[in-house]
């Protein structure tokens, strides 16, 4: 599967498991998913398997969720 598709993919479960909006981004060298981090501890639980999916992954301070998908010939898989 090519990056892009693994990363539409990444998104579209996100949104459908934590009916949430979800962006997704071209950023130099890779593809980011990201949402707002769901409150409910059960949802967060739940998109770890889907996270998993993406060459790396985090969060930031703002409540932010991320996950990337590694570009082909970025070097960073």
């Amino acid at each position: 599967m090519n990056p892009l598709a693994r990363a539409y993919l990444i998104a579209g479960a996100l949104a459908l498991l934590a009916d949430a909006d979800v962006q997704l981004l071209r950023l130099p060298g890779c593809f980011r998913v990201s949402m707002p981090t769901p409150r409910d501890t059960e949802v967060q639980a739940s998109l770890l398997p889907v996270i998993g999916w993406a060459d790396r992954l985090g969060h930031s301070s703002g409540g932010t969720l991320w996950c990337e998908v590694a570009a082909p010939g970025s070097g960073q898989a």
